[in-house]
């Protein structure tokens, strides 16, 4: 078991849950910042995990609310690949499949599900995002690109 976990990658995200579940279940508790900032994660994610610790992450890995917000605008080629798979035959067609993503997203209800993301985040404070960043590095974990479909 612990071959597989260190083969996977995931001997530091191993170690901080043990050691969660040490301290929720042992009743052992230890003063460690790192362990509060992993428990206030967990606890604070609700059943699917939240919007506003999956925003803090991203908005950190895409440095800040601005590049958050390119990336949004304009979802990487591998991402537009995966919603127009016919974009892998024509990559100059890129440009102009953002353009039709942008009016199909307003026309779709997306405008309302967008301004609540930008709502959201202002409340994600600069402090929030790096400590949620250090979280994942020191668990050797990295947020993912969203998905195709962007959920709301």
């Amino acid at each position: 078991r612990m071959q597989l976990i260190h083969e996977g990658g995931i001997s530091a995200f191993h170690k901080t849950a043990i050691a969660l579940c040490h301290r929720w279940f042992d009743g052992v508790y230890t003063e460690d910042p790192f362990l509060d900032l992993a428990e206030y994660f967990v606890m604070h994610g609700g059943t699917y995990g939240s919007v506003v610790n999956h925003l803090a992450l991203h908005m950190e890995k895409y440095g800040g609310r601005f590049g958050y917000f390119l990336h949004r605008v304009f979802p990487s080629y591998k991402q537009m690949v995966s919603i127009y798979p016919f974009l892998k035959k024509c990559p100059p067609l890129l440009p102009f499949l953002w353009i039709v993503r942008w009016f199909s997203h307003l026309f779709r209800g997306g405008a309302k599900r967008s301004l609540r993301e930008m709502a959201r985040n202002q409340t994600i404070t600069p402090d929030k995002r790096a400590a949620f960043d250090t979280m994942m590095k020191a668990l050797d974990l990295k947020a993912e690109d969203a998905p195709a479909e962007e959920k709301n």
